[in-house]
This record gives C-alpha cells, sequence and structure tokens, in this order.
C-alpha cells in the first residue's frame, strides 16, 4: 500500500520559440464536477467564456477525496492506495514538480491561498507563501471570500505572479444539503460571480486555469470511484492557448500544462501528456513539444519497471508509445507477489493440518487438499482478472456470504406434511435437494451459457439464481449431509473468509428466510408475545434492508434518504421526527420488561426532545450541556458496574442515552433505530441459537463454530444496512449483479461531527464525534450476542481470515487502483469489528468475574450468619 518510489530529475526546458507567459493562476473549484461546470444556469460567466478559453474535459484518478486529486493536479503524481486514508494530512510526494520548480525561478513568485489541502503539501517550503482560508466543514463563504479578497490584494500590490487559488465551500455545502437544491446552485453562482472579477482584474499575457477536484453525487458525496465524481473540466486561457479549442485527458495533464505555460523544465516524475490539442502552436511545436513531454514519461516508466522488476516493453526515447503507459499506475512489485504466494500457500497448509487433513495418501483426503488448493487460487484468478469480468468476483462474493449464513444458520426440517397442497417447508426441501449436488449448478450454468454465448453472464446469472436457491433451502436429513464439493464444512468457511470479494448485503437474503420462518414458528408454538413481536420487528426491517438500498435501480438510496433526513428543518419534518421517536421510544420500553415509573419515562422522552432541538436551533451550549448528559450517563454506568456503588442506571434508561447520542451525531433515523434494535437483539439471537449444543467441543461441531462466526456478523451487517451504508444490487451487462461499491465511505455522514462545535471543528473533532457512537453502539451489540451464549472468538478469527485475504489479493491487483482502495476499506472495517468484539469480549469477562465474586461474597455472608 506504500507509495513507489519516483525517478529524480528533469528534462530540460526545449526552446520552441512560443510567447512566454508573465504569469500563471490556477483555480480550482471544490467538488464543482463537469455537469455543473458546463451548466449556464450554474455558471453563466464562465460558460459565457467559452468562445474565448479552451475547454478540456478531465478524468480524475481512482481516489477523489480533495487531497488526492489537488495531488495530482499539482504534481502530476499518481496516488497511491495510502494516499486515499492519509486524505486530511497528505504530504508532498517529494521531487520536482512546476509549482517548486518556479518557486526556485528567478522570473517568479509563488504564493497559494485556499484549504488545509495545498498547505499539507506545500507550507513546509520557504519559497512558497500559503494562507489557509479554511473555516471548518461548515463554514460555505467566510473563508472562500477570504481568499477571494486576499487574491485582490495580492495581485493590486502585484505580490506573486504564480498563484493557486482553491474554493472549497462547495464541497462543503455539497455534502450538507446535497447538489440538486438551490443551496448548492447559490453558492456555485457565488464562485461564478467571484470568476467573473477575477478574469478581469489577471493580465492578458498570464494563463489561468479553472477546474474542479472532482465531482458530487446527487447526495453530495464522493471519495468513491464513482463516474460522476470523476468527471471534471478545465477552462484554460492566455498566452499559446487556441481559443474555442477542446481535448480530453486525465487530470495529471494539467501539471503537465503548467510546466509547459511557465516555460520550467519537465519534472521526470511528473506522470501527465500536454494536451496539445488546446495549443494556438505549428504542427512542429507541437511535435518538439510531444518528444520533450514523451522523454520524461519514457524515463519514468522504465524507472517504475526496473523497480517493479518488469522488462520494459517500450521501444525506446524516440519511438512515441502514450497507448504503453498506465494511467492509473501500478502499485505492485514481483517481491509482492512472490510473497503473497508463499502467504497462499502457508493458509492451505496450516487450514489443512488444522482440519486434519495431511494424509495424502488416502485418496478422499488428497481429492480434499487438491480441491481446496484449486478453489483458493480460482479465487484469486477470478480478481487478477478483472479486465475479463469485474462482475465475476463479485458474484462468487455474494454466493459465499449467502453459503456462510444459510449452511450455519437454516433450521433443520425432518417432518414434512406431504399431504398439503402447498407447503413451504415442502418447496425449501426442493431446493434444498437441488442445491445440494453441485451439477445442478454446472446444468443451469450450461443452459444460461447457450442461451446468452456469453461466459460471463453465464456464471454471473447462474450465481445469482442459485443465490436465491440455496437462501430458500431448509436443511433436512438429506441434505445436511451434502459436500458442497469439500466435504469438511471448515475448509469451505476458510475459502469465503479468505476471499477479499465477499459481499456482506447479501447475507440479508438467507438471513430473511431464516428469521421469517423462525417467527412462524413461534406464531404456530405460541411463544411469548414479545418474542414474536421481536421477531416481526426484525422481519420488517429486513425486508427494507432487501429492498431500499438498491441505487443504481430504484435511482435513491431510501435507507441513505432516511439517515440524511434525520435533521429535521421545516415544523412538519420536526413532528414526524418526534411522532417517530415517541413511538420508537414506548415501543422499546415494552419489549425490554422493565417498569418505569411516569416521571422517569417523560424524563427519558425529554432528553429526546432536547436532541431534536439541539438539532433544530444548532446551538454550542445546548450541545455541550447534552454532551455532558450524555457522559455523565456513560460514567455513571460504568462506575456503579465496576464498583457497585454510585446510581444503578436503568438499562432502558442506558439505551435512552445511547440513542440521545445517536440522535445528535447521525440523526432520528439512526436514534430510532437504536431504539429499536437493541431491544430485539436477544430474541433474535435465541432464535438462532436455541437448538444449539453450546457444551459440545467447538472444533468437531463444525456448525455451532461456523454460527458463532456469522451470528454477530449478519447482525452488525443488518444495523450497518438499515443506518444507509450498504449498497445492494445494481443491472449489468450480466444481468442483476452485486454493487461495486458496497461499502461505501463516501457516505458515512459527517454532519454530526459538528456538534460542540458548530464554527470550525477540527477534523480529530469530527473523526471521534462521528465514529464515537458508532463504536459504543457496536460494542454494545457485540456484548448483547456474547451475553446470549454466542462466543465471539470464531468471529475475530472470521475476520483475521478476511484481513488475510484483502492483504495478500493487493499484490494481485496492481492494475486496478479502485479494487485496492476498496480492499483497504474492508480492511479497515474488518479491523473495526475485531475492535468491537475484543471490547465487548473484556466486558462480559469482566462483570462476569465481577458477578462471580459477587456471589462468593453473598455465599460467605450467608454461611457466617448461620
Amino acid at each position: 500500500m506504500l507509495p513507489s518510489k519516483n525517478p529524480e530529475g528533469v528534462i530540460d526546458y526545449l526552446d520552441v520559440s512560443v510567447e512566454t507567459s508573465d504569469g500563471f493562476l490556477l483555480i480550482i473549484l471544490d467538488g464543482v464536477g463537469r455537469d455543473i461546470m458546463l451548466d449556464s444556469e450554474y455558471m453563466p460567466f464562465l460558460n459565457s467564456q467559452r468562445g474565448s478559453t479552451a475547454l478540456i474535459n478531465l478524468e480524475t484518478g481512482p481516489l477523489t477525496l480533495s487531497a488526492n486529486c489537488v495531488k495530482e493536479i499539482m504534481t502530476g503524481v499518481p496516488n497511491a492506495p495510502i494516499d486515499g486514508l492519509n486524505n486530511f494530512k497528505l504530504p508532498h510526494p517529494g521531487g520536482e514538480d512546476p509549482w517548486l520548480l518556479a518557486a526556485d525561478d528567478e522570473r517568479y513568485s509563488v504564493g497559494m491561498i485556499g484549504s488545509y489541502v495545498m498547505g499539507n503539501m506545500y507550507s513546509e517550503f520557504e519559497n512558497i507563501e500559503f494562507i489557509d482560508t479554511f473555516r471548518g466543514h461548515s463554514d460555505y463563504y467566510e473563508g472562500d471570500n477570504e481568499s477571494f479578497n486576499i487574491f485582490n490584494d495580492w495581485m493590486d500590490n502585484k505580490k506573486h505572479n504564480v498563484i493557486s487559488l482553491h474554493f472549497s465551500g462547495s464541497d462543503k455545502v455539497g455534502h450538507t444539503w446535497g447538489i440538486l437544491g438551490d443551496d448548492f446552485k447559490d453558492k456555485v453562482l457565488d464562485l461564478d460571480s467571484k470568476l467573473e472579477s477575477i478574469f478581469s482584474i489577471v493580465p492578458p499575457q498570464w494563463n489561468i486555469i479553472v477546474t474542479a477536484d472532482h465531482g458530487l453525487t446527487d447526495a453530495g458525496t464522493h471519495g468513491s470511484a464513482e463516474e460522476v465524481t470523476r468527471r471534471v473540466s478545465a477552462f484554460v486561457k492566455g498566452p499559446n492557448i487556441a481559443s474555442g479549442s477542446q481535448s480530453e485527458g486525465h487530470q495529471r495533464d494539467l501539471s503537465a500544462l503548467t510546466t509547459f505555460s511557465l516555460n520550467l523544465p519537465f519534472p521526470v516524475q511528473l506522470h501527465g501528456k500536454i494536451p496539445l490539442e488546446i495549443l494556438d502552436l505549428t504542427t512542429e511545436q507541437k511535435t518538439t513539444l510531444e518528444s520533450w513531454n514523451w522523454q520524461a514519461a519514457y524515463e519514468r516508466q522504465i524507472f517504475l519497471d526496473e523497480e517493479n522488476g518488469k522488462d520494459s516493453n517500450l521501444v525506446g526515447p524516440d519511438t512515441i508509445e502514450w497507448e504503453k503507459i498506465i494511467i492509473d499506475g501500478s502499485f505492485s512489485r514481483t517481491s509482492d507477489v512472490v510473497l503473497s504466494l508463499l502467504v497462499w500457500i502457508t493458509i492451505i497448509v496450516i487450514s489443512l493440518i488444522f482440519v486434519g487433513e495431511t494424509d495424502v495418501k488416502n485418496r478422499k483426503i488428497l481429492k480434499n487438499v487438491v480441491i481446496f488448493s484449486a478453489l483458493i487460487f480460482s479465487l484469486i484468478l477470478s480478481q487478477k482478472m478483472l479486465s475479463f469480468s469485474a462482475m465475476i468476483p463479485r458474484a462468487i462474493g455474494a454466493f459465499s456470504a449467502v453459503w456462510l449464513i444459510s449452511w450455519s444458520l437454516m433450521p433443520e426440517v425432518n417432518n414434512i406434511n406431504k399431504s398439503m397442497k402447498f407447503n413451504f417447508y415442502k418447496f425449501s426441501d426442493k431446493m434444498a435437494q437441488i442445491s445440494s449436488n453441485q451439477f445442478n449448478f454446472l446444468g443451469l450454468f450450461i443452459l444460461i451459457l447457450i442461451i446468452t454465448g456469453t461466459i460471463t453472464q453465464a456464471l454471473v446469472s447462474s450465481l445469482m439464481i442459485w443465490i436465491i436457491i440455496f437462501s430458500l433451502s431448509t436443511k433436512n436429513s438429506k441434505s445436511s449431509g451434502a459436500k458442497y464439493f469439500l466435504n469438511n464444512p471448515i475448509l469451505i468457511f476458510i475459502v469465503c473468509f479468505t476471499f477479499a470479494s465477499l459481499r456482506l448485503w447479501f447475507t440479508l437474503i438467507p438471513f430473511t428466510v431464516i428469521c421469517m420462518l423462525k417467527l412462524r414458528e413461534y406464531v404456530i408454538e405460541k411463544r411469548p408475545r414479545k418474542e414474536i413481536i421481536s421477531l416481526s420487528i426484525a422481519v420488517l426491517l429486513l425486508a427494507l434492508s432487501l429492498m431500499l438500498v438498491h441505487d443504481r435501480i430504484l435511482e435513491k438510496q431510501y435507507l441513505m434518504s432516511a439517515l440524511r433526513s434525520g435533521w429535521p428543518e421545516t415544523i412538519s419534518g420536526g413532528i414526524r421526527s418526534i411522532a417517530i421517536l415517541c413511538a420508537m421510544s414506548f415501543l422499546s420500553l415494552y419489549l425490554q420488561g422493565e417498569k418505569l415509573t411516569k416521571l422517569e419515562q417523560i424524563q427519558n422522552f425529554n432528553l429526546l426532545l432536547l436532541g431534536l432541538l439541539a438539532l433544530s436551533i444548532e446551538s454550542n451550549l445546548l450541545d455541550r450541556i447534552l454532551l455532558g448528559v450524555i457522559l455523565f450517563h456513560y460514567i455513571g454506568f460504568a462506575y456503579f458496574h465496576i464498583f457497585s456503588k454510585g446510581i444503578n442506571f436503568s438499562r432502558s434508561s442506558m439505551i435512552n442515552i445511547l440513542s440521545l447520542h445517536l440522535l445528535l451525531i447521525w440523526g432520528v433515523w439512526a436514534s430510532a433505530l437504536s431504539l429499536i434494535l437493541l431491544p430485539i437483539v436477544s430474541p433474535i439471537v435465541r432464535s438462532l441459537t436455541e437448538k444449539m449444543d453450546f457444551n459440545s467441543d467447538l472444533l468437531t461441531n463444525h456448525k455451532l463454530l461456523i454460527s458463532m462466526a456469522v451470528i454477530p456478523w449478519v447482525i452488525w451487517i443488518f444495523w450497518w444496512t438499515l443506518m444507509g451504508q450498504v449498497n445492494g444490487v445494481q443491472t449489468c451487462f450480466e444481468g442483476i449483479c452485486p454493487h461495486p461499491r458496497e461499502l461505501d465511505p463516501g457516505r458515512v455522514m459527517v454532519k454530526g461531527g459538528y456538534v460542540g462545535i458548530r464554527e470550525n471543528p477540527p477534523t480529530n473533532w469530527m473523526i471521534f464525534m462521528v465514529g464515537l457512537p458508532i463504536f459504543i453502539f457496536s460494542t454494545l451489540l457485540m456484548y448483547k450476542i456474547r451475553k446470549n451464549g454466542v462466543l465471539l472468538s470464531p468471529y475475530v478469527t472470521s475476520q483475521l481470515l478476511l484481513i488475510l485475504g484483502c492483504v495478500n489479493i493487493l499484490a494481485f491487483s496492481a492494475e486496478y487502483p479502485r479494487l485496492i482502495f476498496t480492499l483497504s476499506w474492508n480492511i479497515l472495517f474488518a479491523v473495526l469489528q475485531i475492535i468491537f468484539a475484543l471490547s465487548a469480549i473484556l466486558i462480559h469477562k469482566f462483570l462476569e468475574n465481577r458477578n462471580i465474586d459477587t456471589q462468593n461474597t453473598i455465599t460467605k455472608q450467608s454461611i457466617q450468619t448461620l
């Protein structure tokens, strides 16, 4: 994941007898993508300049975060995967770039105005003046106005003649309100008016570039490699620019254009191509410039090939072969691949030793060894061959997730009433018989292949159909003994969890069927009403999770919309929010079975109303009072359970406080979910585990082991999906396919990070405020699961396997940096799961030991009394 080394040195500027520019201005409009920039309703002045400027339609790199994009615009150095995780403190990549060269050139004086993004890269260089105008994530106009005023002052005093100017307010407005409303349009119109003033005062002998770092989705998110976030444009004017011309290219090409405009040497590490189509030069001049540009590109590619242990396929510096230059870079080395292969072999060997399959002289064991190894390496190959099909590994990951849940948690049914015309169990039994024979899948694949004539369509469609069949398959005496390619389920478990393309949302399909069957069973057996209501609520919420998360089909992610609407901004919205919280609060109390006085109920609900008020008036004082109340309850609750002293807050009061915390940070929808989910977790877990033998040996009871590994997983995924953070499926060439960005970090809400510091919250404060309620809720979720008898150590093991699988795939996916970014986030999510689980294990162990000590003390006192 670390950045590759970059070549040093420059290619001296070639004199092509062009008009010299007196100055240079780069303007970056944060988050103003191509569709907005080219819309005259949003930017009337800029679009009126099309006749006197050149237009370049650009594509960004796959990491569409502000720092990553600005880095490529200004340095021309491609991002490494780690840069996506270092977005808020991204340093300069080292080496030369046009801005550093201009700062050392006596002809130029360099100044930069804007957010921390440029400051992180350039503020340490003495020859560059940087002024930080970043005024916090909720500042929409103040910082940009200050930047504009500083620029005017510099121009009046002729202080600098090479300037970069970054307006970041548009990005903040987009994050807060999305880009479809008047708030974003008004902000862009404000920037457009500033551009009109800027163009009027910049001398005609200056070159001007107006561009954007990235675009935004309709919801105002970015960060992932969504096409709309990667499309940007650049308006260019000044000496040597052909008015009315147009070109296409990569965002790094702007760094190459900057180098040419300032008559500077060409940095070898700069991975960009001068857009010759927009230059007002002769054919001979363009040929000379392209040769100069190519020489740097050639030296850079030769350097990278040597670093990666590859033989270069470039003919030579005199033969221009742009098509052989990898646009988005390469992140692997031969040593990475060799090490990864060694680790995979080690995983295979240790796995076989663990399950006792080491006697290769035994034909049955030898068969298992061969199939297990072949499965591992074929799945690795599927992710290596993304250029052949990106959907195949996603479909395999979806099926793997479904197998883990369905095989381990689906209830067994042996006595089926065959006299009924239609019985779900009879239907499900038929599905089980079909799915238990892998040759049926082969037949389905061949049939679809004959119909479509395309291998990718046949395989993906077969897997998606098989997911439905398998999800509907209950276990019976015939199907439960099915081997599914391997006769050891633990080996299949290892194959599934080391597969880096696991698709989390698909676990909810069999989980929904399982909960529906359990609910039917509870109704027939007339179980306690609260258990039936709990499972009914679970089934209802699971239905929402299955139906409302397909934004590429429905054109809207409804659960994300519910989360975003959790900040009431109108009277009707406030009334609706009060009604939701009131209903969920009383339902939560009923399900918990805890009797509170009316005064206690009113106090709890009033705290939620105060939270709603805080969301509406956005007062730092009220925020801090409520945060203080929340902290007091957390500390008091912990102190009582550690020392058996202090105030014993009721369980329902603590759930109410956690809901208040989520209300302040994540809104009404998140708060309502916590009120209703926490009370039903225990009934769900008990329904899943009521027929499990917890006293059996985990190493021999394969179903129990795998069940304990997946129960915390699927319940957490259930909650995170309801929070709008998991995407479902989409339509594609192969039919219905898994969404490419299932876990999308660009969807994480940051608005709650302003709580307590509304005007200018530090980044660390925002991360802490957004992340803390997630940690507390997830840990409590895991604790409740552990308290109901489910060991969390198998779950930790499964997440470690997932991390290991993701890390080992990095070396095989060098040509696909967006996949590496996805793998990085998958690793981060798995690490968080381990932290949640370990925290719950420690809390449970402590409280268990404390209860034992308390019981022993009571026993001793009783003996002494007797």
